[in-house]
């Protein structure tokens, strides 16, 4: 489903892709459905893609499996693990309801954000967001 109109509609939408050249990223993207209650990712598993909701809501787990935070579409999550040494899950993502994700592939995200300085300023905002336990605010779409 590589290049689907589905994955194209729903990186425009997300704040992290918003109004950024994404046409060399689409074609790399895996569509993916999750049953509600079902995992998006564990711990132990690969943390090589950013998940980017299409549609839906996942619930995202702490360490000790309590809720930490809701995300809804159109919003990226997973990006911490991305960059973690080994590259591996810490926490578990659940789907709430079904959902439709998108999994960007990290080394692709990484060529996009080398030639997009407001990409990379975005991604960065995001880990730093993402290692803050304080309740996140959602971007607006500008990047402000």
């Amino acid at each position: 489903m590589k290049g689907d109109s589905r994955v194209t509609g729903a990186l425009t939408q997300c704040p992290l892709f918003y109004g950024r050249p994404i046409h060399a990223l689409v074609p790399t993207c895996t569509l993916r459905h999750f049953a509600d209650g079902s995992p998006i990712f564990q711990p132990g598993d690969s943390a090589g893609h950013l998940i980017v909701l299409g549609a839906g809501v996942a619930e995202l787990l702490d360490r000790a499996g309590q809720p930490a935070r809701t995300v809804r579409a159109p919003a990226a999550f997973g990006e911490a693990g991305l960059f973690a040494q080994h590259r591996k899950r810490t926490t578990t993502a659940r789907a709430n309801g079904d959902v439709e994700a998108i999994l960007v592939p990290r080394d692709a995200l990484l060529r996009a954000a080398a030639g997009d300085s407001v990409l990379t300023e975005r991604l960065l905002t995001a880990l730093a967001d993402a290692a803050d336990p304080a309740p996140r605010r959602r971007p607006s779409p500008s990047g402000h």
